[in-house]
């Protein structure tokens, strides 16, 4: 009984993880963008407001968000973080 509740959160997880092409499908909606490269075009300041909205974005790690975004893990994480 054990084994299969642990077999069926695994397989949930599986389900809940989204690829990085459906990670930056979401962030082009969400920022309202048509290229992930356009999120550069902006200020600094603009930017990070604009990554600071990616905070709504369920089930995906900050790490992932800045692999998408080709930035520094470090830096998105201080930034989403402020």
């Amino acid at each position: 009984m054990i084994d299969n509740d642990i077999n069926e959160e695994y397989e949930y997880e599986l389900e809940s993880k989204l690829t990085d092409i459906d990670v930056k499908d979401k962030i082009e909606k969400i920022l309202d963008i048509k290229n992930i490269s356009e999120i550069f075009e902006y200020s600094i300041k603009v930017r990070n407001e604009k990554i600071r909205e990616l905070n709504i974005l369920k089930g995906v790690s900050k790490a992932q968000i800045s692999r998408v975004l080709g930035m520094n893990k470090r830096l998105v994480q201080k930034i989403m973080e402020k």
